[in-house]
Formats: C-alpha cells, structure tokens, sequence
C-alpha cells in the first residue's frame, strides 16, 4: 500500500447509494495499514473462529476488488502480512456497507535515516485538506458526510485541518469541514503528552549525522504546547460552527517506554476535549493496540464501530430529514387543480410534422430547453399538464435508451400564496420532486442542508434562494450518479419577482457543459413577453394559439350539444345539427384561439340553447360580445344583476387582494361582514358614507333589522353601534324605519348558516362566473376555496382604475380593508386563516397607493387597539404563531411589557416604514420620560425586531426601519447619545455586535453586507458608535470579525470610523490581533491593503502573496507595535 495520501479501500458495490466517506488517519510514527490491522490469535482452541475470520477476509478481499475496479489502487495493494486483518477493509463493512472507506497516509516518522520530512502539524494538516477537496471534487461529493477515524497525532492534524476549512473563504477548501459529520478520537493528546518530551530528549540525545529527526512534531506535543492551544482554542469554535459529532476514547494500559519503565502515553485528562457534546470511553488497549483490531469480537471493534455506524445512520436520517425539509404541498396544488385536457383534444402535440415537441423530447443532441408561447387564455396550462401526464412522453423520453428518466412539473399560481408563485418555491419544489425519486440524489446537496440546519437550529430549516440555487448546480455538475430528467414549468408570467432572474437561471441551467453525468430537459409555458424572448427566443418551441383552432371547434360543438334539448330529441336532424356548427365556427373564428373567451361565451350560449333561443339570435350575441378579454370582462360585470352589485363587488375585492384563495366559508363570512360594516354605519349615523367616521369598539351588537338576526361577542370582534352625528346634526339611525332598511338593505347570512351548494350558486351568479370554486389542498381533502377562474380576470380587476359595478349604497373601498377588519374578529371559527396573516395584510395596505393615509392611519388605531384588548391577549395569540417564534422566544419568556411586545411586532412587520406611526410611541404616559425609556428595556428589543427577521414577506429594508427609529428619537429631542448610563452604553454595543456578527444571541438574522454596511453608516450618523472602544473586549470582537468573516468593505468602514487604534490594546501599541489565529487572511490581499495605512507599508506583488510575505507585510504595517512581529512569530511557527 502506497505511504502517502488518500487510499481507497472499500467502496460500495452501488456507488451512487455511498451514504457518507469514512476516513481513517493515523498518528506518530504511525502507517496507514499496519496502524489500522490486528494480529489473529493463535490459540489452537479458535480454529473455527479462524475459519470463519477467513471467510469473512476472504468476502472483505472481494469487496477489495469491487472496491477497487476501474481504480488505480489494485487488490494487491492491500494484502497483509500472515495473520494480519486490516480491519476497516476487512471487518468494518458489513458494519456500514453503504459507506465509502479511505485512509491517509503521511510521514509521521520522526527518525528516519537520511532526513525525515520537516512538515509541521499545519503544513500536514493542509496536505489532508487538500486530498479531500480533491476527492469531493473528483466524486462531485462535496455534500456526502465525512467521519474521521483518527490515532494520537492524526487527531491533532484533522481538527487543524477543520479549523483551516472552517476559516477559508472563497476556495474548494471550505467544504470539508460542512461536510464533517463527526470525529472518533483514538488516544488523541487534546493537551499534550508528557511522553513527547520525553521522546525529543532521547532523540537530541541520539542523534548523529546520518539523521535529521522532525523534533518540531514532538515539540507541538508537548505538554502547554503552543500549537496545541492554537488548534484546540480553533477548534472550539469550528466545533461549534458546524455542531460536529465528537467521541474520545483514552487508552487504558500502559506502554513501555525505552526499555526502561511503563506510562500512558496520553494522559485521561488529555485525551478529551472537555466539550459539553463530546461523548468518552476507553479501550483495554495500550496506546499502540488501541487502533488493532482482529474480530467483529474484540472489544475495541464493538465500541469504534458502534460510534461510526450510529453517525452513519444517523446521516442517513439526516438525509430523510434533508428531502422532507424541502416537501411543499402547497406548490404542487396548481397542478392538481389545473383542468384535464377535453376528450381527444391537444393530439397535435405528438404530431413531429406539426410541431417539434416529440422530437425535443428524443433526441438528447437537440438544446436542452423547449418553450411553448402562447396568448392570454390560450391553454398553456392544461397543454402541460396534458404533456407531462401523457404516457408517450415518458416512451419518447426513453428513446435515446437512457433510463430511466424523471417527470418533474412546477406551475406558478399567481392566485396562489407565496409558496406557489416565486422564484424560491420553484426552485425547492424542483429540488423536492428530484430527490423524492432518486434519493442518491441527495448527497450532491447534503452539505447545504447541514449549514442550514446548523445555523437554524433546526432539522426543518428554511431554505433560502442562493442555497436551492447551488444545490441544483451542483446537481447538475455532478459526474457520479446518472441522472436524466425532464423538468415542466408552466406560467412563468405567473412568476412574483424578478423575470429576468429566472429565464437567466433556467437557460443557465440546461447550458452546463463538461463532464457531468446529469441530462436536464426544461420545457417552459409563458406569454410571449421580451424578457422570455431574449431568453428562450432561439430555443425550439411554437406558439399554442397557432395549434388549437380544430380543439376549440370540436370543444364548442360538443357543449352546444349537450344542452341543446333538440339534439337530444333528434339527432337525425340535419338542419338543427347545421345550425349549432355554423355556430360553433362562429365561436372558434372569433375566439383567435383564447380557450378561456370560448369558455365564458359558451357558458351564456348554453343557457340560450337550453331555454329554446333560436340559433340565429344567439349568433348575434356572438357577433355582439367583444373580442378582446378584457372587453368581455368588463361586459359580464355589466350584466349582473344590480341587486347583487354591492355584493359582488365586495366578493371581487376580497379575491382580489387576497394572499391566497380563501376557503369557501372564510370567503362568505368575510364578504358578510364587509357588507354589515358599512351597512350599519350609514343607517346608524344617518351621514352620506363618503363623511361616514371610524367606530368605537363596543361590548356587544345585534345585528338585526335586515333579515337576520346573528350575536357577536366582543371576545370575537370589534363591533360598531355608536350613534354619530352627521354633518347637519341630525341622528339618522334610529329615525330609520324598520321598512326602509328592509328594502335597501341586502339580505345577507354568515357562512355557517348556508350549505356548499348555496354558496357555490351564489358565488357564480353574484361574480358572472368570473369567480370559481376549486380545492385548496392536496387531492384528498375536501375543504374548498374561492379564487378568480384565470389570472387574466385578477389581472382585469387590477388595472380597472374605476368601479364597473352599479353601487347603490355601498361605498367604494379596498379589499385590504375588508380583509383587515375581518381579521380583527379574533376566534371566530372562520376567521383564523385571515387573522394570521393580519400584518401580512397590513404591511400590503402600507404599500397600496389607492388607499388614503387618513384611511390607513385609521386601520392601524383599530389593530392597536385590537391587540391591547383582553389584557393584550391577542397580541399573546399572535407572537404564539410559527412566524413569530424568533420574537415569541424573546418576548414572552423575558415577559416584556405588552407595550414593548406590540412596538416589537409593528416595527418587524415593517409597518414602521409608514408615514404617522409614531402614536406607536407617543401614547402611554410612561414613555413620556425617553430617558427612562432608554434606561428600560425598551432601546434592546426595538433594535431587535429593527434588526430582527421580518413576519411579513417581500421587500426588507432594514437601514430604512432602522433610521426612521433612529430619526423618531431625535425627533423627539432625545437623542440616545445623550444617555451616558453604562447599560445604554452596553445596549449600543450589543447592537453593534448584532450588526457585525449578524446574529442575535447566536440566532442568524438575514442581513446581506449591504444592509450591514448601510446599517453601521446610519449608526455613525446617529452617533451609536462613540465611546464604544472602551473595551479591549471590543476590539477583539471587531478583529475577530475581521479575521472570521473577511469582509474587506467591513474593514475599511470601520477603519475610516476609529482608524487603527480599534486593532489596538486599549493605551498602548499592541496588537489586539496577537490573540487571533491569523491564518485566514493568508491569500486575502483585499484584506491586507485594507489594513494597511496608504504609503507606510511596502509594496508586495499580489499574484506572489505567499503565507510568509503575508505576515511580513502586516508585521511592516504601522499599526503593529514594538515586539509583535515575534509574537507572530511564535504563533505561527515562522
């Protein structure tokens, strides 16, 4: 077996199902067989034992040679000497089969004749860092788990190794270490061993001319060694970076020493690390017998690869909890509820002389992405879904011989939440259906989820767009696992967010050359926008429109047919048969092929022919409607029933402005509701609705007098009863007669009192079929809900600048509004859904233009003082839901004042941002004092939900929430500089911490380098920067930042902030980076001239930096002090 490097020695006969690499590593005078293989006993009392040892050799030689074909290690390599078993070949195996086992081999002896190798610990360590960076690219691997098996030296040279990956930005190196599952420390001296000092003594002692030992590896073992503490101080924190894995096992016998005495090579003490996780045992073994294992019997064997095979299974666990993190039902709903293509319609699909789309799909030479254009309406959807669900796609697909292959469909729902429409939802949805049918998959993207998880805390992390976006690259780069799919993307108009972010990627995605094992087909559906043009406009496809006119024809004769009663008396006759096909060509010609203008024509048409209307004044209706669809939108608005005008027009706001399709009782109840709102002002206060004042709340209404009678209690809503004056004086409401509000005042019900079929008939007659019924979740479930029936009625309503509808008493006003007051009805049994996402809605109100300020100004007093009621139990209710766990964990379990909590929750729902909010912080009498105010807790947790994750989605602009709470302080001539007190000082610096660290208590907050910069500038403005270096404290937390994150701009801001002196000891000229592994900024150039003070260091070639001219140019820098380029020096080992 070759000495040196990375060796393969078992691999599993599936590769492509290899769960995790397990790496061996050996210490001091050490080798990467013989340390790692145990002696077969004797005895002549075990020679069946030995059979059955033999055997199991014998299959471990066979999978040798699995392991090892097409490699270039041959079986050869790995014989052992008579009676030796080299147990991770030949034993560990069948312990986990479905890893991949290597070990490392380096020159770890001291005392070779001629001259040993001078590596240091650091140098070694960097060798093995290099190998598997080597090996994850070599394999496309850089997401499957490592676990490192590791003897003496070998565990200091893997947790240097760690820390270096751990602490390099911007190179292959950095993903060994999010990779690491776990360490399995045998003997390691964590602390040093009183036996090295011991073994360099004898050595000095020894040496002749022949030899030049390597005393610096037994020196860095010593006892108080500095390389010792510089690892291990390092590797406290890589530990807790990436959440490793860690066991330790000590040896138990002692080990003679120079012929002379025996000892424990490594004491107890120092063969752990002492971490709160770090799991210990020990081996009945010396030192050196601790790693010799002959039988799956020994002890030694039991206990190291029980540790490994729990890692290793719990991997795979992992690798479940990976592919459920991703699992969105929600995205794949669209599909389901996308209708199935008509009888015998869409054939022409699979027609190659008509269009290219069988083609595309067999010939792997052709480009890889197909797009499919088509007019507003015109059945892109049900053509895609039609094509991925066809049989004879999957056969086309297959006809190149590469099997097999895997249907991925994503369709983007504008009418749908934000796990339906954006860019993020895709790319998860995409990245869920892959690895759901080839799970092999999901080691390519492992390491992603293990950072998100570790920096989450959580087994179920979010997922964030640049993650999902690497994930899928390095999926579609990998060149181990065979892997073909054909992904459907449907209404890519329908996308919320930035178009061109998304043609970009896709085209990107199936343009990846060389050498890569995975085959991408993208087939993309959208309008014919430039955007999509100037992606996919060179790409095969065809315009849907161009292809459907025999479809709609034969669609529009059968449903002629079907309520044609004549038909169905006599289909012999000829002249009836002749009249509904001049009809229904009337219908297609028109159409121009927009399916959903056939559908709405048809629904009047059926209606016509059912009731007996001659065909020939139907033909005029046809000739009548507009061709255009938002004509004909316009037109079946116009034509509903004016008494069901108000109704409507509630009904098409609230879907219109809705996050997501309402459930069908949530729908009705809310559309109650609004109308009740307004109805009772006008016939309480007896003023023109357009004067008509914001209620009080009160304790308790009847709603009666309009054809109902329904009780509301407070702990449910807000209600509105109080009798205003109008502008004359006069009191209207209770001068109302009982019949005059009878005859103007819709008969409305709340939804629990009306069936689903009521509801259903009521939906359809109140909207003109513009709205529709369809289910909200998977198909299973039976809980309905109500949205636009297509995208261009929501797109219609959005554009219509003025009211359609023929309103009586109703007054114009904003979904929002009806959505936010029914919100407020805390508990009622169909409201929840709307009440969650209340801010939600609040945050859209702020940004919505055609509502007044005045108007919004007024909502949020209500919501205020919704929240504050019942003792602020609703504010409870709230910071109780998922989205609010970050402050809930804060808030609640610190049992800070409600009036803090509700500031908090505005100021994260971005509510802040809007102009007049400052009632937030005017209002209650004891916080009048802003002096006070920032003596209480009150400065620390308004700068947590500034900084905070936001509960709402869209657009953060966190220096903007930031500066407008800095801007009401000063405002209010209470500038926070002006509070000297020691824990406001401690308050500015830990929301300086916040910013630089970008975490909150070890929480991670999404704060990009922009925000962060432009954060720390509005700081400085504001002065929350001044008198916070009166710490060193502070000064090692900005230089441990600047040497863990490397940010040059970071550096530079903070340089022209406080200049040098905050890399300096407070009152003197010493380096506060004397105590800071500076490794991480070799090969940073960007880093050292931002350090460096212009005109006083020497210039250096950037393309030359090597590690030793690196810290000369810092020890040259003004900034250094006298004696510091010694102590790098010694830190360093230069």
């Amino acid at each position: 077996m070759s000495r040196y490097g990375l060796i393969e020695v078992y691999k599993p006969a599936d590769r492509a199902s290899q769960i995790a690499h397990v790496v061996f590593v050996h210490g001091l005078f050490g080798h990467p067989q013989k340390t790692w293989s145990g002696k077969r006993s004797p005895t002549a009392d075990s020679t069946r034992a030995t059979d059955q040892q033999r055997d199991r050799q014998e299959q471990g030689n066979e999978n040798s040679r699995a392991a090892t074909a097409g490699s270039a290690i041959s079986p050869q390599s790995f014989r052992s000497e008579p009676g030796s078993v080299f147990w991770p070949q030949v034993l560990l195996p069948s312990i986990i089969p479905d890893a991949d086992i290597y070990t490392w081999g380096y020159d770890a002896d001291v005392d070779k004749f001629g001259s040993a190798s001078q590596n240091t610990i650091h140098q070694h360590a960097t060798s093995l860092l290099s190998d598997l960076a080597d090996l994850q690219e070599s394999l496309g691997s850089q997401s499957t788990p490592i676990i490192f098996v590791v003897h003496s030296l070998g565990g200091i040279i893997v947790k240097d190794a760690l820390n270096q990956s751990s602490q390099t930005e911007g190179t292959r190196l950095k993903s060994v270490a999010p990779a690491t599952y776990g360490v399995c420390f045998l003997g390691t001296p964590h602390r040093g061993s009183k036996s090295a000092s011991l073994g360099k003594i004898a050595y000095q002692i020894t040496v002749a001319a022949t030899r030049r030992p390597n005393l610096r590896l037994l020196h860095s073992l010593e006892r108080n060694s500095e390389t010792l503490d510089r690892v291990g101080s390092s590797f406290s924190q890589t530990l807790l970076k990436h959440k490793l894995q860690i066991c330790s096992f000590r040896e138990e016998k002692e080990t003679r020493k120079f012929w002379v005495f025996n000892t424990i090579v490594v004491d107890p003490d120092s063969a752990k690390i002492g971490e709160g996780t770090e799991e210990t045992g020990s081996l009945p073994y010396n030192h050196s017998g601790m790693t010799k294992f002959a039988t799956t019997s020994d002890i030694g064997f039991k206990r190291v690869s029980a540790r490994i095979k729990r890692w290793v299974d719990e991997s795979r666990g992992t690798q479940n909890n990976c592919i459920a993190s991703l699992d969105n039902p929600e995205a794949r709903l669209r599909l389901q509820n996308v209708a199935k293509s008509y009888k015998d319609t869409f054939q022409w699909l699979f027609d190659r002389d008509r269009v290219e789309f069988l083609s595309w799909l067999e010939n792997s030479k052709n480009k890889s992405l197909l797009w499919i254009c088509g007019k507003p309406g015109s059945g892109k959807s049900t053509l895609m879904k039609f094509a991925m669900r066809d049989r004879r796609t999957l056969e086309a697909l297959r006809h190149s011989g590469r099997l097999p292959w895997i249907i991925v469909g994503f369709f983007f729902y504008d009418r749908g939440n934000a796990k339906q429409k954006t860019f993020l939802a895709m790319l998860q949805e995409i990245l869920y259906q892959l690895l759901f049918q080839a799970e092999q998959l999901t080691s390519f993207i492992y390491s992603f989820y293990t950072d998100l998880a570790k920096r989450q805390r959580t087994t179920s992390p979010s997922w964030d767009i640049e993650t999902l976006q690497n994930a899928l690259l390095a999926i579609a780069h990998q060149n181990q696992t065979i892997v073909h799919a054909c992904l459907f993307l449907d209404a890519l108009d329908e996308h919320d967010g930035d178009n061109e972010q998304l043609a970009k990627f896709l085209y990107e995605l199936t343009s990846t050359t060389g050498n890569t094992k995975t085959v991408l087909k993208i087939c993309v559906a959208s309008r014919s926008w430039p955007i999509f043009e100037t992606y996919f406009g060179r790409c095969p496809g065809f315009a849907i429109h161009d292809f459907t006119q025999s479809d709609i024809r034969d669609y529009t004769v059968n449903r002629l047919y079907e309520n044609s009663p004549k038909a169905k008396i006599s289909s012999e006759d000829a002249t009836h048969r002749e009249k509904v096909e001049k009809l229904a060509d009337q219908v297609t010609e028109k159409a121009s092929g927009v399916i959903i203008w056939v559908r709405l024509v048809l629904d009047e048409l059926a209606i016509g022919i059912r009731d007996g209307t001659p065909i020939a004044a139907l033909q005029e209706k046809v000739s009548a409607m507009p061709q255009e669809l938002r004509d004909l939108y316009a037109y079946t608005l116009k034509r509903i029933n004016p008494e069901y005008a108000q109704e409507a027009y509630v009904m098409l706001q609230i879907a219109l402005y809705s996050i997501s399709p309402l459930s069908l009782d949530t729908f009705f109840d809310c559309t109650t509701y609004a109308l009740l709102w307004q109805t009772r002002l006008k016939y309480r206060s007896g003023a023109p609705l357009a004067n008509a004042p914001t209620p009080e709340p009160m304790n308790m209404m009847k709603i009666d007098g309009i054809g109902i009678e329904h009780y509301i209690n407070i702990e449910h809503t807000r209600q509105y009863i109080e009798i205003i004056p109008s502008e004359s004086g006069n009191r209207g409401s209770d001068t109302a007669s009982q019949a005059e509000m009878n005859n103007q005042l819709p008969i409305v019900e709340f939804a629990q009192y009306q069936s689903t079929e009521e509801m259903t008939r009521r939906l359809a007659s109140r909207s003109g079929g513009l709205l529709e019924v369809v289910s909200l979740r998977n198909s299973d479930s039976t809980k309905l809900g109500v949205q636009f029936f297509h995208q261009t009625v929501k797109e219609f309503m959005r554009e219509t600048k003025h009211n359609i509808l023929p309103l009586t008493y109703l007054r114009p006003e904003c979904g929002l509004l009806y959505l936010l007051r029914y919100a407020m009805m805390f508990q009622h049994p169909f409201a929840d859904s709307v009440t969650q996402d209340m801010f939600e809605y609040a945050n859209l109100l702020v940004q919505e233009d055609t509502v007044s300020s005045k108007s919004k100004l007024d909502l949020f007093h209500l919501m205020k003082r919704t929240c504050e009621a019942n003792n602020s139990r609703y504010l409870e209710w709230f910071l109780r839901q998922h989205r609010f766990k970050f402050y809930k964990d804060f808030l609640l379990e610190h049992e800070i004042p409600p009036s803090i909590q509700l500031r908090c929750v505005f100021i994260s729902a971005n509510l802040l941002n809007h102009e007049g909010l400052e009632f937030l912080f005017s209002y209650s009498p004891s916080w009048a004092d802003h002096h006070n105010l920032l003596r209480s807790v009150t400065f620390r947790y308004l700068f947590m939900a500034a900084l905070g994750p936001r509960i709402v989605s869209g657009e953060h602009k966190l220096p903007r929430t930031m500066e407008n709470l800095l801007m009401y302080f000063n405002e209010t001539k209470s500038r926070i500089t002006d509070v000297q007190t020691s824990d406001v000082i401690e308050e500015r610096l830990e929301l300086f911490e916040w910013t630089l660290k970008r975490q909150i208590n070890g929480r991670a907050i999404g704060i990009s380098e922009d925000d962060q910069v432009s954060i720390l500038k509005i700081m400085q403005r504001y002065g929350l920067l001044q008198n916070l270096l009166f710490k060193d404290m502070v000064r090692v937390t900005i230089s441990r930042y600047c040497v863990g994150y490397s940010s040059e701009r970071i550096i530079r801001l903070l340089i022209e902030i406080w200049g040098v002196e905050i890399f300096l000891k407070d009152g003197s000229d010493s380096l506060i980076l004397e105590s800071i592994h500076l490794a991480p900024l070799r090969g940073h150039v960007g880093i050292l001239r931002a350090l460096q003070e212009p005109g006083k260091v020497p210039k250096w070639n950037a393309e030359s930096l090597d590690d030793r001219s690196a810290l000369q140019a810092l020890c040259h820098m003004s900034l250094l002090g006298a004696g510091i380029c010694q102590s790098l020096a010694r830190q360093e080992g230069t």
